[in-house]
């Protein structure tokens, strides 16, 4: 997190540009027993988060939404690329909100 103030301070927000942030938040069931430490980890230095990055972290801008879901569950599970099996939820959805949103915005 100093790396990303450092780098914050260094390179300015461009004016004219709108900034919103997504951040994840996940209490439930694990896909990977792997996350259980880190997520610990991140808990007790920043709190809620999705395993890798805090909500405190990810705000940025003049909105931030809050998934449910760990970190690769934020992710749309259609990829063709991706070599791990899609275990969690379909964000079609709340991919389609932030492009309403951002419509809703005038862009």
């Amino acid at each position: 997190t100093a790396r990303c103030r450092d780098f914050n301070e260094q390179v300015p927000d461009m004016p004219g540009v709108r900034y919103f942030s997504v951040a994840g938040r996940h209490e439930g069931k694990w896909w990977r027993p792997e996350w259980h430490l880190p997520h610990r980890i991140v808990l007790g230095a920043e709190g809620p988060n999705d395993g890798v990055v805090s909500v405190a972290s990810a705000t940025y801008g003049e909105s931030t939404e809050v998934w449910e879901g760990d970190h690769l569950s934020l992710l749309s599970c259609e990829s063709r690329i991706s070599r791990v099996p899609c275990l969690g939820p379909d964000r079609s959805r709340e991919y389609a909100g932030l492009v309403r949103r951002l419509a809703d915005e005038g862009f």
